[in-house]
C-alpha cells in the first residue's frame, strides 16, 4: 500500500507529484464515462429500434393470423386467434360485428 511518503512531492516548476497524479486520474476517468455514455446511448437506442421492429412483426402476425367469425345462432361475432407453439394456445374474444370489414366475417351455420 502507498502511504504519502512514497509519493515524491516535486515543488520545483510545478505542481506536486500527488496532484498531477490526481488531475491525469480524473482526465481518464472522465474521459471513460464521456465515451462510455456516448456508447450506452447509441447502444440504448439500437435496442429500442430493434425492440421496436420485434413489436412491430408480432402484431403484423397476430393481425394477419385472427378470424372473424360470426355466430348465426346468436348474432354474436368472435375475434379468433390460434398462437403459442404448434398452435395449441386459442384466444377468443366478442367484438361489434359492423366493425368487421365483411369480407374478413366468416358465418357459422
Amino acid at each position: 500500500m502507498l502511504t504519502q511518503s512514497h509519493i515524491p512531492n516535486r515543488k520545483e516548476g510545478g505542481q506536486p507529484m500527488k496532484e498531477q497524479i490526481l488531475a491525469v486520474t480524473s482526465v481518464v476517468v472522465l474521459a471513460f464515462f464521456a465515451t462510455g455514455c456516448e456508447k450506452s446511448e447509441a447502444v440504448r437506442a439500437q435496442e429500442e429500434s430493434l425492440r421496436a421492429q420485434q413489436l412491430r412483426a408480432i402484431t403484423k402476425n397476430v393481425i394477419d393470423t385472427i378470424l372473424y367469425i360470426k355466430d348465426d345462432r346468436t348474432g354474436l361475432c368472435f375475434a379468433y386467434h390460434v398462437h403459442g407453439v404448434n398452435n395449441i394456445r386459442e384466444s377468443i374474444a366478442t367484438v361489434p360485428c359492423e366493425a368487421i370489414p365483411p369480407k374478413l366475417l366468416t358465418v357459422a351455420k
